[in-house]
């Protein structure tokens, strides 16, 4: 079994702020678009309710937590606000807006270089070790044909009513592994975590076994 390089809390930090700051400016210009600034206003309101903002003071460690659970608070209202507002199709745009922010933030420096020389087994350990901003992610199986790791502890699946919110996240997440890091991902969930399962394009149907 390969063990995955462990995210430093600062680095679990920094990815999860930075995304909280995009959400805050991608969203309500969304929703200023489809509706009108009434409704933008409307969703930071909502917003505010629920975050508890982090001390630059404080370890980084609480920082993450505190801004992690602003970002699922934020994820899960938008969701909610989205639904209730937008038709079918409008829901299917904010889809794509969060895999945009999320894509922008994942194509990291470096990773077009890392394509280029690391073979996919190196390419799906970098995605594993950077999503450990989702929670701690270990490493079951590594092969040229797939590769298996394990959320045993999801911050979302663990808590009440996350539902929609868990079915985003694995959706991102499969997008995410098809661009920027050309995999194919699959998601077998199960009460509190779930399995992960990348495997290089060729290797589609070790997936289902």
């Amino acid at each position: 079994m390969n063990k995955l390089k462990v995210l430093p809390e600062r680095d679990k930090f920094n990815q999860v702020f930075e995304l909280v700051r995009a959400y805050r400016e991608a969203i309500p210009k969304f929703l200023q678009k489809k509706l009108d600034s009434g409704a933008a206003l409307e969703l930071l309101s909502v917003w505010r309710a629920g975050i508890e903002p982090a001390s630059e003071h404080a370890p980084f460690n609480e920082r993450y937590e505190l801004t992690y659970n602003s970002w699922l608070w934020m994820l899960r209202s938008s969701l909610d606000f989205v639904e209730e507002k937008l038709d079918q199709a409008g829901q299917e745009e904010f889809q794509a807006l969060l895999l945009d922010v999320h894509k922008k933030l994942e194509s990291s420096a470096g990773l077009s270089m890392m394509r280029l020389l690391a073979n996919p087994q190196e390419i799906a350990a970098q995605m594993l070790s950077r999503m450990q901003w989702l929670g701690p992610v270990e490493m079951v199986e590594s092969s040229p044909r797939r590769v298996l790791a394990r959320i045993p502890v999801c911050k979302i699946a663990e808590r009440h009513g996350m539902e929609e919110v868990c079915k985003t996240c694995q959706r991102l997440f499969i997008h995410l592994a098809a661009d920027p890091y050309r995999l194919r991902m699959a998601f077998r969930c199960q009460e509190g975590g779930c399995d992960l399962m990348l495997a290089p394009p060729g290797q589609t149907h070790e997936l289902k076994k």
